[in-house]
C-alpha cells in the first residue's frame, strides 16, 4: 500500500521535536502499513499543493491520497527557475512572507503589498480553494484513489472531509498540533478511510 499525503507544515509536522516520526502521515502509514509519500512544506499554500498533488497523481499510483489545504489568502509564483511561495499572514495583516522573500527586490515586495491590499478579496480566495478541491477530486475520481480532504481554513465553505482547525487540536506556541494533536488527526484519518473503503 502507498499514500500520497500533501499540504503545508501542518502536514510535514512542524515544531514536532522529532517530524518524521510524530507527525500524522508516519502515524497514519504505520497504521496501515503502507508506504509514505511525503510532499508537505511549510510556508506553502494551495497552489503549490494542488500542483504537485496533481504532478504525483498523474505519474504515479497511489492507494490513498491524504491532501491537506492551507490559507486560501497564500499563493505562489515562479522566477528564476524556482516557485516562490507567498504568505499574507492572516494574524497579522501587512505582514508578507514567502519562502524566498530575502531574494525579492523592492518591486516585487511592493507588487505583493499592494496585491493583498489593494486587490486580493477572501471571495477570490474561496473560489479558487474550490477550483483546486474539484481538481484533486476529479482526478482521484478518474484515478479511482480513495481521497481525504482536508484543511486548516476555518472560515471554509466548502466540503473538506476533516477541518483540523474545528478539531480542538493542542497547538505548539507558533499553532503547529503537538504530538498529541498529530495522534488525533491520525485517528480522524482512520476513521475516514474506513468510512470511504468498506
Amino acid at each position: 500500500m502507498k499514500i500520497l499525503f500533501n499540504g503545508c507544515s501542518w502536514t510535514r509536522g512542524a515544531e514536532l521535536e522529532n517530524e518524521e516520526e510524530e507527525r500524522f502521515a508516519t502515524l497514519v502509514c504505520r497504521e496501515l502499513k503502507a508506504d509514505c509519500d511525503m510532499l508537505g512544506q511549510g510556508a506553502t499554500g494551495n497552489h503549490r499543493i494542488t500542483r504537485t498533488t496533481l504532478s504525483k497523481l498523474e505519474k504515479s499510483s497511489y492507494d490513498l491520497a491524504v491532501i491537506q489545504f492551507s490559507q486560501p489568502s497564500r499563493t505562489e509564483f515562479y522566477r528564476d527557475g524556482l516557485y516562490d511561495s507567498v504568505l499574507w499572514h492572516v494574524s497579522v495583516k501587512g505582514r508578507i512572507g514567502g519562502s524566498r522573500k530575502k531574494y525579492w527586490d523592492e518591486d516585487i515586495r511592493h507588487f505583493w503589498y499592494t496585491y493583498y491590499k489593494k486587490i486580493y478579496q477572501d471571495k477570490y480566495g474561496s473560489d479558487e480553494e474550490k477550483m483546486f478541491l474539484t481538481a484533486i477530486r476529479n482526478t482521484c475520481i478518474v484515478k479511482k484513489i480513495p481521497l481525504i480532504m482536508m484543511t486548516i481554513n476555518k472560515d471554509t465553505i466548502h466540503d473538506f472531509d476533516i477541518n483540523l482547525l474545528k478539531m480542538n487540536l493542542p497547538l505548539h506556541r507558533n499553532n503547529h498540533p503537538t504530538k498529541e494533536g498529530h495522534r488525533m488527526i491520525c485517528s480522524e484519518i482512520l476513521r475516514k478511510y474506513e468510512d470511504i473503503t468498506y
